[in-house]
């Protein structure tokens, strides 16, 4: 599954709804406009390793995946 989100804050419960339908292995979110000060507790989703990489120094950007855990994800 795969998402531009230009903000990812304001749609998340969309997104949470999606994912509960649709149960992909993988959820990519691009301009998800997060940053430092945001915790990844705010984004969890049931039976999903967040993995997320956010822009600095500028607005906007960054990207992130939920990737379903029983994949057993492991970040290199």
């Amino acid at each position: 599954m795969l998402l531009n989100a230009r903000s990812i804050v304001n749609k998340f419960d969309e997104l949470l709804l999606s994912v509960s339908v649709i149960k992909p292995g993988l959820v990519c979110v691009t301009e998800t406009w997060l940053h430092t000060n945001i915790d990844d507790t705010t984004f969890h989703i049931e039976d999903y390793c967040l993995l997320r990489d956010d822009r600095s120094g500028r607005r906007g950007g960054g990207v992130c995946s939920w990737v379903r855990t029983s994949l057993m994800p492991n970040l290199i």
